[in-house]
């Protein structure tokens, strides 16, 4: 399955410019990219041994990749115009690998176009990209950052966007800070800003083929002229890259968010904010840790968070060593949501462990260790860990209602008044 050159995977936050810049890859001669495959999503739900069994192979391979089905409905395969009988003539000849299963989709596309070189673009890659740089050494991994104010508002216009602002700001901020550092120090990776490449498409373009190792090409200029609508298919809340590049989008979140919402965004993107460039962060005037900081968490906790987030207060997720839990600490679900087991006996043993340790160091030092025994989206058979965590924060952590836990959290000087205090602008 030799090609012109090695594979470029188009990666970053939902809402980010992905589609645009895949697009833009796809308008150049040698490039070609499908629509999303969420490859590594799907194949995090199969056991990899038993797909890549040597006596098997490559029939229950096959029966993977047929099986995988788009977000939005629809099979993987047939968005890029292949079936079983393609993909396993391209696996019959190729030793069993992960990495063989996603190029029995994308080299036979690329092939079929006439181009030399496989772009994938799933922005939920993002979080994969150590996972990339194994199986491909050689690749290009291409992230593309956005103002998370601009984000957070393009996120609310969509179906599958999360429920209030302060969650999609949380979910910016969670994925940020688990994947800055790879793409600081990962050398075959670029990262563009999604304003640059809108406001100076030919600097950055051929800046980005310069890396990438491709002449740079006029038609990429004109995505909506060149194949656009293979990538935005079955979309329709990606139907601008079938216009022309568009640069008054920068600045359009200021008209669809109000001051309230940029400026809970800023708090809580503030840190993103200054590593990225973009002017207006927030300097937050106290944290919290809340556990488990997730979506069913923070659809839940949206209210809570917002009068949080409009005090000035930042809220933090637990890390995995429980490091951060000697500040105030808010558990967040129902008995059963509270997630202490972590993938096997050992972990969920020292999981459980550093909590308890973490909470009683919290208790020891005077900072309050809370309990909203709130009943989640979340929905998990209860192990024994999750029988032994429960009851740790039972003994550890006192049980309070939302109002409750907002008034332990707000720093002194608002939580009598509940006035926003005067946080500065960070730039």
């Amino acid at each position: 399955m030799s090609m012109g050159g090695p594979p470029i995977f188009v990666v970053g936050h939902g809402r980010s410019g992905t589609t645009l810049l895949a697009s833009i890859l796809n308008a150049h001669p040698d490039l070609a990219c499908g629509p999303e495959t969420a490859f590594f999503d799907l194949l995090g739900r199969q056991r990899r041994r038993w797909l890549l069994a040597g006596p098997t192979w490559p029939d229950r391979a096959v029966d993977f990749l047929v099986s995988m089905e788009r977000q939005h409905g629809g099979s993987v395969l047939t968005s890029y115009g292949l079936d079983a009988a393609v993909v396993r003539r391209e696996l019959a000849d190729r030793p069993p690998s992960i990495a063989a299963l996603l190029e029995a989709i994308t080299v036979p596309y690329a092939r079929a176009r006439g181009k030399g070189r496989w772009v994938e673009k799933t922005p939920r890659h993002l979080l994969r990209a150590r996972q990339i740089r194994r199986l491909w050494p050689d690749a290009v991994i291409v992230r593309i950052v956005r103002d998370p104010r601009g984000v957070t508002a393009s996120l609310m216009a969509v179906p599958f966007g999360p429920s209030s602002v302060v969650a999609a700001a949380y979910q910016w901020r969670i994925t940020d800070q688990g994947t800055w550092r790879f793409f600081q120090e990962d050398a075959r990776s670029i990262t563009l800003h999604y304003e640059d490449l809108v406001r100076e498409p030919e600097r950055e373009l051929r800046r980005l083929c310069a890396s990438i190792g491709e002449p740079f090409d006029t038609r990429m200029l004109d995505p909506a002229a060149a194949g656009a609508r293979e990538i935005a298919r079955d979309a329709p809340w990606q139907a601008r890259v079938t216009a022309p590049i568009d640069a008054t989008r920068i600045e359009a979140w200021r008209n669809e968010l109000s001051a309230t919402d940029a400026t809970r965004v800023a708090v809580i993107c503030a840190e993103g904010m200054r590593r990225y460039g973009y002017e207006g962060a927030r300097e937050a005037c106290a944290v919290a840790v809340v556990h488990p900081l997730d979506a069913p968490a923070l659809q839940d906790a949206g209210a809570f968070l917002e009068e949080l987030a409009d005090a000035g207060v930042s809220v933090e997720a637990v890390d995995l060593r429980w490091r951060r839990a000697a500040r105030s600490t808010i558990l967040w679900g129902a008995p059963g949501q509270l997630r202490w087991s972590r993938g096997g006996r050992s972990a969920s043993t020292s999981t459980l462990l550093r909590a308890a340790r973490a909470m009683l160091t919290a208790r020891l030092r005077r900072a309050p260790v809370l309990w909203v025994p709130r009943r989640t989206a979340r929905r998990r058979a209860r192990s024994a860990f999750d029988r032994a965590g429960d009851l740790v924060a039972r003994l550890l952590a006192r049980r309070v209602s939302p109002e409750e836990a907002l008034v332990t959290v707000l720093p002194p000087q608002v939580s009598d008044s509940r006035q926003v205090p005067a946080c500065q602008d960070v730039t």
